[in-house]
């Protein structure tokens, strides 16, 4: 067969470490490769370089005969290289199917619009390859770790790609799930599909591939077929000794109970009726199917998920707020490892009131108990410094173990404590976890891997369907007796769960799931009865003439506050939106003196705040801090501007040039009603329509995510801050003619009252979440509640405290909502 993908002599070199050195890799059209090696060992770099993520310093890529320089993501996919990368790329608040679009394409209809029926349907059908019945218009952020990694592996498999590469694909994935993929790999490659196998479980790269590729230490040690091979000397070729699994039969544990719950069950059914005793020092191994309830029953456990019935304890004492136990969670991406911090910052961020001496952290303590573990832990890392995302995963694990072995705990939770590491730092962490037997310590561990179960547990329980049902002995268990008891003893699909546990659950919760989801339909509905309490309680407040005035009235801050939303969206802050109003208004003043036609008067308001906005966000690009820093200087720099430009005098009596804004009437309705209508209706539909819309969600849901989409801050936020500005330079055009004046302070508190608007009508002030239809909303609600002040003769000092007091309940709410739509799943 014909090579379908070379890698020729690859290098990639970064500061003081050299990542590939000469690594060359040769797949054949429907061969099925491993690429095996410990982590560090270059496996990560050569997918990225494969995938267009990054590029290689030296060496070539040759598709299909062709020669590739693949500079983005994008180059990869259109050249037939599909990626599976290990960690879920999936933006959280994005759809299903929306998801499947950033990686396949919007599907288009009139107008170059985006079909978003068709998207569904499309990504269902691809979805249904190894997941049926999965909603694709439900948020990623709701699918379990499970569902993200089906999700990720149906969008790729239904590509039918030249080359597919699957990093660890089967990490989080139970047994049904891995053998369904299996045979799904098997008849891609059956129909000319190279595959890349890359995983740290050799029975499946012996099970699964036609050849083997050991790297180590950056470099190309040797490829061999798998028939010419075996579990040994794989292992071999990857750490350069023997690694060997076996049950230590002379660690018993004592007969003192350390740990006891009774009767546990969490508040939505996950699990219920859970009884569980540990000894101290013993090795208690939980075992189930996905969807069992082990990793809902850690969570209980800890802390992070509401219980009912509990009664916890350690020596017959309380657990109170977890001190005495720790968490070690099976997503360390995620939910173990701070990205941002240090090794040694990560390590000892659990303990740093026991570090401390009447509020002062007492460093030299500090230090010497982060250096004690490292050691302890083999931990590789060029120091405490060495920002932890820079370690191998295993070496990662080794810290999060670290972090809770600092407080010293006398009962440890480990979820998949070896999950995504490879096999020479998994002999390690077991070595660490019996040591920790042998201290005192009870380990209860939670994993999907029946072997590690075996090699280390004293006893086993088995969980089916939220409940505890049997335990066994872990030195005379067998792993059929295991699988045997963890299969469901009805053959309710995943639905009907669900479905059984939405039952248990009150109307509330129900109800405030509803309102997470649509959170725009709760808003207005809360809009509609405060109006009405409103109309009773204030007098003057239902006049037509009110109402109307409160519409008009508002336009301005609706405008804004759009642009705004588009800034938020995409992971910014513009705090300079108000003082661009402000310049913007004065060009239109001075543009309207001067006796321009009313065109130029609105050309010269909207360009200059389209370039403010440009300049906004091409300086938060160059100088990658946050753009609160970046629009703090310029927000100075535009009202300084502003006064120059007027010479600290407003302007007044500004011609009909540009108040026609108050004068005219379309329609019936005011000029600035309709030209507010207006723009509502385009930024909906370039949010909702526009692939360039659809960018700002990627951008301002993961970064991370979307550099692995080739999604980049340098292509969105120009653009982000530049609709902004052009909306606000639009706002200031009509503030300036509604006025027939231009006032020095200008635009002053505006952006507060955007913010203020955004974030009530439901855009997360982090990004990712929000819609131009939220954004009118609360626009409304605090058009209405300000209207409401002025009528009862509130000064505007309170009336821009009730705006921060809303975004203050707004992000509370928000949090409410997540907090219970989490707990839901």
């Amino acid at each position: 067969m014909k090579p379908v993908l070379e890698a020729r002599s690859l290098g990639k070199r970064y500061p003081g470490v050299v990542a590939l050195d000469d690594v060359s890799l040769c797949i054949e059209s429907g061969r099925i490769c491993g690429l095996v090696g410990e982590n560090g060992a270059g496996k990560s770099t050569l997918i990225k370089i494969l995938s267009g993520v990054i590029q290689a310093d030296v060496g070539e890529i040759v598709v299909a005969g062709q020669k590739l320089d693949l500079r983005a993501p994008q180059d990869a996919v259109r050249s037939g290289i599909a990626v599976v990368h290990q960690h879920s790329h999936l933006i959280p608040d994005l759809t299903v199917a929306e998801n499947y679009a950033l990686r396949r394409g919007y599907a288009r209809r009139g107008l170059a619009l985006i079909d978003w029926k068709k998207i569904s349907r499309q990504a269902a059908e691809a979805v249904a390859v190894l997941v049926s019945d999965l909603d694709v218009t439900l948020p990623a952020r709701t699918l379990s770790d499970v569902e993200k990694q089906l999700v990720e592996l149906g969008f790729a498999l239904s590509a039918s790609p030249r080359v597919l590469i699957l990093d660890e694909p089967t990490a989080a994935l139970p047994r049904h799930e891995t053998e369904l993929l299996f045979s799904r790999v098997r008849e891609l490659a059956e129909s000319g599909t190279a595959v890349i196998f890359v995983t740290h479980r050799l029975d499946e790269v012996l099970q699964l591939t036609q050849e083997v590729t050991v790297l180590r230490d950056g470099r190309h040690v040797w490829t061999k077929q798998t028939s010419e091979t075996d579990h040994d000397a794989i292992i071999r070729g990857m750490v350069g000794r023997s690694v060997t699994f076996e049950r230590d039969s002379d660690l018993q544990p004592g007969e003192e109970v350390a740990f006891r719950v009774e009767a546990l069950s969490d508040a939505v059914g996950a699990f219920h009726d859970v009884n569980l005793e540990v000894r101290r020092g013993e090795i208690y191994g939980v075992y189930g199917l996905v969807g069992a309830g082990q990793s809902e029953l850690c969570h209980g456990l800890f802390g992070l998920r509401e219980t009912r019935q509990r009664n916890a304890s350690s020596d017959g004492r309380p657990l109170g707020d977890g001190k005495r136990l720790g968490y070690v969670p099976a997503d360390r991406h995620t939910q173990g490892v701070f990205h941002q911090m240090t090794v040694g910052e990560n390590l000892s961020i659990v303990s740093l009131d026991a570090l401390s001496r009447r509020g002062a952290l007492q460093l030299h303590e500090e230090r010497a108990r982060i250096r004690t573990h490292m050691s302890d832990l083999l931990v590789k890392a060029t120091g405490p410094g060495q920002r932890v995302t820079e370690l191998s995963g295993g070496n990662q694990q080794k810290v999060l173990l670290g972090r809770w072995l600092m407080t010293k705990p006398e009962v440890l939770l480990l979820e998949e404590p070896t999950q995504g590491v490879d096999v020479g730092a998994k002999g390690q962490i077991h070595d660490i976890i019996r040591d920790l037997a042998r201290r005192g310590v009870s380990v209860i561990l939670v994993s999907s891997e029946i072997p590690e179960l075996l090699a280390l547990a004293h006893r086993i329980g088995v969980m089916r369907e939220g409940r505890l049902v049997k335990e066994f002995e872990g030195a005379t268990v067998s792993e059929e007796e295991l699988l045997r008891e963890s299969l469901p003893e009805s053959q309710q699909s995943e639905a009907e769960v669900a479905r059984h546990r939405l039952s248990r659950t009150s109307m509330v919760s129900a109800a405030l799931r509803f309102l997470a989801r649509r959170r725009e339909a709760g808003l207005a509905f809360f809009t509609f009865l405060m109006v009405a309490v409103f109309a009773l309680a204030v007098p003057n407040f239902a006049t037509v003439e009110n109402l109307r005035d409160v519409l008009v009235t508002n336009t301005i801050l609706v405008v804004g506050a759009l642009g705004m939303t588009l800034v938020i969206l995409a992971g910014g802050i513009d705090i300079s939106l108000g003082a661009i109003l402000g310049l913007a208004a004065v060009a239109a003043g001075k543009a309207a003196e001067a006796g321009a036609s009313p065109i130029v008067v609105v050309l010269a308001a909207v360009v200059l705040g389209l370039a403010l906005g440009v300049f906004n966000g091409s300086l938060t690009v160059l100088g990658r801090v946050h753009s609160i820093v970046i629009t703090l200087g310029t927000l100075l720099i535009f009202r300084a501007a502003m006064r120059l430009w007027t010479g600290g005098y407003q302007l007044t009596d500004l011609p009909s040039r540009i108040t026609w804004v108050r004068e005219l009437s379309l329609f019936g309705m005011p000029v600035l009603l309709v030209i507010g209508l207006a723009v509502l209706v385009l930024v909906h539909v370039f949010l909702r329509y526009t692939t360039v819309g659809r960018r700002l969600y990627v951008l301002g849901g993961s970064r991370e995510s979307a550099e692995f989409l080739g999604i980049y801050p340098r292509h969105v936020l120009p653009v982000a801050f530049g609709v902004s500005g052009l909306l606000a330079g639009l706002a200031g055009m009509l503030w300036a003619g509604r006025l027939g004046q231009v006032q020095m302070g200008a635009g002053e508190g505006f952006e507060l009252e955007c913010i203020a608007a955004a974030v009530v009508g439901g855009t997360y002030i982090m990004g990712g979440r929000g819609s131009a239809v939220g954004t009118l909303i609360g626009a409304l609600f605090l058009g209405v509640v300000n209207n409401v002040l002025i009528l009862m003769d509130v000064s505007a000092f309170w009336q821009k405290a009730v705006y921060g007091a809303m975004i203050l309940g707004a992000l509370a709410a928000d949090a409410l909502l997540s907090r219970v739509e989490k707990s839901s799943q």
